[in-house]
């Protein structure tokens, strides 16, 4: 079957299902409307008949209420419904409610709400069948005969009788008695009843009409919706079967033929159809058959032709380096895209030019004779060379030139293959820059530094001059760190390089070697006394405000120098020695020079062996505790003591504190000997207060790297005092200004422990560091230790007198207890008492002693 003839076939057949299924659809809808309609009937013949029965009673009501109460209003009520009723007057909106509508209205009328129209005319218009409306005259016709018997009971009470006749004509006296026995009476109630009857008649007739006849349409409509299922299950099985009809006879043979199509755009030319159809597919199928076997014969010839081309050309294409063939007189004849990506030139631009068109210009003469003399001898030439792109950028390419020649040994092609190798120059120039200089500073870094120290010193032996090397150190500068922020730190290391390299010559070097340490080379120095010169401006210069954008910085420098080769003759010795000088500029003030000298190099060897021998000082048992006694000036008890550490070194004898102190805390072990302190002068305590005095009290000396946030020892010092039953107030910590210095919150908790503890702290060596009275007032300070370099001169009217004085009074305003360092003369306690010092402490009462000498100088 024709694809064509189908089609039509299908859409007449599918057309008319959907007009026989519209037909039945629309008869439905019309079936459900008569169905509404008859409900509709129903319901207002229910109204018509409530509206009869309602009337009856509000009439009775009416009657009733005026014959009883004698109120005029009820009788006009009563007249008004009957003439509604009769239609004599306009009914309101809603018959049943016509008594509360009367009595809300008062005495204004009710037209207006609708026609008057006579309620058994209403039934008549509404179709009532013949039996219904005999029914409803029945029951109109008892109503009348009760209204007849409640116009007599209300024309009683007005004086009217019957005259026999049905009229109300007679007077005589009213009578209220026999207006009630008229409306209460036997025969009023079998007249109320006569009325109900045949309006309940009427109700089951009229339910039972109303229900055969939506029963008759409910049976179309279900038999109108079976015929439009009949017809969807037709449409639906017509659907399928086309469906089915096109999958075999047009979707398979598309398909087939789309794929053969795909097979032949890939290549596969041996593609063919063979459809079994007997309409326009099969001959589009025969069709293609015939067009895929012409393509295959004409693609079989060319591609015999093309393959060796294809094969010659895949390379030149296809290559990554750029490639240029040119003619025996040096003409370009062709270049691959390569060449374009990388000099910018077109096929158009090039062809039939000469390559000299790539020249940079800046190879000389000789350059050029080199690469010609190599082609000539060996028809091969290989190097660097630089070029210029066609937008006369230079670029940088490593180029092989090669020679073809023709049957007869003479050059017939010259083939140039070159690659940009800018971007990996560049590459090695970059990772040399960042392996040799200083991102931050650009200047020199360590290595770069090493490298040019030794270039110096080698030319400095051909040449017998000398060499300074200077070492040098910011001052103050993790604090511009930490108050202005990282960033400004750098700027200020630019500005500091940038001013360092302003003080010495364009020859010398200046290298940072990480941090805020910088070093200068100055070489070929015939004599060291301008090297005094150059320390001076740099010391000036660094000296200087260094401005940071809206801040203002204020650092210096300490120096360090040191000479080749009168100090050292290696590289790393000359380096360690210029480190010792700056340090001893460092431990000199800071914002000077120190020279090099063989004093510092003992001293930074005796510190070194100390720090070695002081890692098994504690393990070896060479550590003791001296207490110095702590006098009350006012009476001379002895109630304090302040526990002083001793070593003993096996070898050297006692060392000063001041010689070692310091090396333990740059090695932090000060944090296991200041836990050792802490546990043997507790122990102590606890001895001296079972068997000197309850009261009696040790402080102990702490340094600032104990109360690091990595460090947590006040814990276990705090359970040690649990331990040995020992109260808080047994212990003081004395602390230096300098921790006050650090608010953070590591050392705030840690203090803090120790107040709720009941440990008192004390500040040592107060007046001597940035004292500040915020810090007494936050941290509720215990005792103040005047240092005793402002007792060594006490004298009447003196200066540190004055200070003193002023010292204990502002102690005492705040709470605070004084003890005086360094008393030595009796002179010097006599002033402190009469100043109102509490406490002193000095050899004029007793040097540090063991716990044993300590104890018979208590019992003295």
């Amino acid at each position: 079957m024709k694809i064509s003839f189908f089609i039509k076939f299908f859409t007449t057949i599918l057309m008319l299902l959907f007009l026989a299924i519209g037909t039945m659809v629309y008869q439905a809808f019309g079936i459900q409307n008569d169905i509404v309609l008859s409900e509709n009937h129903r319901h207002h013949s229910l109204l018509l008949a409530g509206q009869l029965f309602q009337s009856s009673e509000d009439l009775t009501r009416m009657a009733r209420t005026y014959v009883t109460t004698g109120n005029p209003a009820y009788k006009q009520y009563f007249f008004e419904i009957l003439d509604i009723r009769e239609g004599v007057k306009p009914r309101p909106q809603n018959y049943s409610a016509t008594y509360w509508h009367l009595r809300a209205a008062g005495k204004n009328s009710i037209s207006g709400h609708g026609k008057a129209v006579p309620l058994l005319e209403m039934m008549d218009s509404e179709g009532f069948s013949e039996e219904e409306i005999a029914l409803m005259q029945e029951a109109k016709a008892n109503s009348d005969e009760l209204t007849k018997l409640e116009k007599q009971a209300i024309a009683a009470l007005s004086g009217l009788y019957d005259d026999g006749r049905g009229n109300l004509t007679v007077h005589g006296a009213p009578d209220r008695e026999f207006a009630i026995g008229l409306l209460f009476g036997e025969r009023y109630i079998a007249g109320k009843a006569a009325i109900m009857a045949p309006i309940q008649q009427f109700t089951e007739l009229l339910d039972m009409r109303t229900r055969a006849r939506i029963n008759d349409e409910l049976t179309r409509l279900h038999r109108q919706i079976l015929l439009v299922m009949v017809f969807i299950i037709i449409a639906l099985l017509a659907l399928v079967v086309t469906i089915f009809y096109m999958r075999r006879t047009i979707l398979r043979p598309l398909v087939q033929l789309r794929g053969q199509a795909i097979q032949l755009t890939q290549g596969d030319y041996a593609a063919r159809c063979d459809i079994d159809t007997e309409n326009e597919l099969a001959e589009l199928g025969n069709t293609f058959n015939s067009m895929a076997s012409a393509i295959e014969r004409d693609v079989t010839a060319r591609k015999l032709g093309e393959e060796s081309m294809r094969q010659a050309t895949m390379v030149f294409e296809n290559s990554s380096e750029a490639m240029m063939v040119a003619s025996a007189d040096n003409i370009i004849i062709s270049i691959n895209p390569a060449f374009t990506r990388v000099t910018g030139y077109t096929p158009d631009e090039v062809v039939g030019k000469d390559p000299g068109i790539l020249d940079s210009g800046l190879h000389d003469e000789f350059f050029f004779q080199a690469m010609r003399t190599s082609l000539e001898a060996t028809g091969h030439w290989e190097g660097e060379i630089t070029g210029r792109r066609k937008n006369a950028e230079i670029y940088f390419e490593w180029r092989k030139v090669n020679a073809i020649y023709d049957e007869e040994g003479s050059v017939h092609r010259w083939i140039t293959l070159f690659s940009d190798i800018t971007l990996k120059k560049k590459s090695d120039e970059l990772i040399w820059e960042q392996a040799n200089f200083d991102p931050l500073t650009s200047l020199p870094n360590r290595y770069m530094f090493h490298n040019r120290l030794e270039q110096e010193i080698k030319k400095a032996n051909r040449a017998g001059s000398s060499i300074a090397l200077i070492l040098l150190d910011l001052d103050h500068f993790k604090e511009v760190n930490d108050t202005y922020g990282h960033n400004i730190g750098d700027l200020l290391l630019k500005e500091a390089a940038w001013r360092l390299s302003s003080c010495v010559r364009g020859i010398d070097t200046v290298a940072r070697l990480g941090g805020d340490e910088f070093t200068v080379i100055l070489g070929g120095l015939n004599n060291t006394i301008s090297i005094n010169r150059v320390v001076r401006d740099i010391l000036h210069e660094m000296a200087e405000p260094f401005r940071l954008g809206n801040e203002v910085a204020y650092v210096s420098a300490s120096i360090g120098v040191t000479f080749y080769p009168q100090d050292a003759n290696d590289i790393e010795a000359l380096v360690r020695n210029g480190d010792q000088a700056m340090y001893a500029a460092k431990n000199q003030g800071r914002n000077c020079a120190s020279y090099f000298t063989r004093t510092l190099h003992e001293a930074a060897q005796t510190r070194m062996r100390l720090a070695s021998d002081l890692r098994g000082a504690l393990a070896g048992g060479q550590f003791q505790l001296h207490y110095q006694p702590i006098l009350e000036l006012a009476t001379g008890t002895v109630h304090k003591a302040e526990a002083l550490l001793r070593w003993h070194h096996p070898k050297l004898g006692l060392v000063n504190p001041a010689d070692f102190i310091s090396i333990a805390e740059e090695t932090r072990m000060i944090v296991d000997i200041g836990d050792w302190v802490f546990r043997t002068a507790v122990q102590q305590a606890k001895d001296w207060r079972m068997s000197h005095c309850a009261e009696f009290q040790i402080s102990i000396n702490t340094s600032p790297v104990q109360y690091r946030k990595d460090v947590d020892l006040h814990e276990t010092w705090l359970e040690y005092l649990q331990e040995l039953e020992l109260p808080g107030q047994s212990v003081v910590i004395e602390i230096t200004e300098g921790l006050l210095m650090d608010a953070s919150p590591a050392v705030t908790s840690k203090f803090l422990a120790f107040r709720n503890a009941g440990l008192q702290i004390s500040m040592d060596d107060f007046g001597t560091g940035y004292s500040s009275l915020g810090y007494l007032k936050r941290f509720d300070i215990d005792y103040l230790k005047i240092d005793q370099s402002f007792v060594q001169s006490l004298a009447p009217e003196s200066n540190d007198l004055a200070l003193c004085e002023a010292i204990i009074v502002m102690a005492h305003k705040l709470g605070i207890k004084v003890i005086a360092e360094g008393i030595e003369t009796e002179a010097q306690r006599d002033l402190l008492a009469l100043s109102g010092c509490d406490y002193g402490q000095g050899n004029l009462f007793s040097k540090p002693v063991p716990a044993d000498e300590f104890e018979n100088l208590i019992k003295r």
